[in-house]
């Protein structure tokens, strides 16, 4: 009986390491939108998903702008190149340089996203750890041409900070970066927010 429940717990035990766990940000960002005779702030708050080792997932953002609750979400890694540099004493910082064209059946898009933040260890379940940085802090700018309409110009910023919580509760629900990404989608949807992702 104890070999066979060695035997098992070795089974699960290599199950589990071999999947790729999920890493969870929370994140809040700011906008300031110019354009067609407004100046307008948004602010909205959300999650960023990744898996682990190949660093691709998503962005789930929702916001409530006069009443009006809904959520976009992307990929992460659309567009967007890493960088390592080493800082002061040695330090590893990991930076992300995004920029794209995009011409969407809504409107045309030309962006630009710098982020920055210095590598730690990360306790991602309680045997398993990973090198990322703790706290992301990004700029963006984009020029948005709805079709149709006169353009505007956007700029923000954003602060993504790791949440063991989040982390802990996705890689005990054996999740991976779409599963996580569902949850949080039905949450928000179940709150009477709107998906408005094209």
């Amino acid at each position: 009986m104890k070999t066979a429940l060695s035997f098992l717990i070795l089974t699960l035990l290599v199950a589990i390491s071999s999947q790729g766990a999920v890493v969870v940000y929370r994140r809040s960002e700011s906008s300031q939108y110019i354009g067609q005779g407004y100046n307008v702030r948004v602010s909205g708050t959300g999650f960023t998903v990744l898996d682990s080792q190949s660093l691709t997932g998503f962005n789930i953002t929702a916001f409530n702008i006069r009443g009006h609750k809904y959520f976009t979400t992307s990929s992460f890694e659309d567009g967007l190149r890493s960088y390592s540099v080493t800082g002061p004493g040695g330090r590893a910082y990991a930076a992300f340089v995004g920029s794209a064209v995009t011409n969407k059946p809504a409107q045309f898009e030309d962006k630009i996203e710098f982020s920055i933040g210095a590598n730690s260890v990360l306790a991602i379940t309680p045997t398993n750890t990973v090198n990322l940085p703790r706290v992301v802090n990004t700029v963006g700018r984009a020029v948005l041409v709805p079709t149709g309409e006169a353009g505007i110009v956007a700029q923000g910023h954003g602060v993504a900070s790791y949440s063991k919580t989040e982390t802990r509760l996705a890689n005990s629900l054996a999740e991976t970066p779409g599963d996580s990404l569902a949850r949080y989608r039905a949450s928000l949807v179940s709150r009477g927010y709107e998906d408005v992702t094209e």
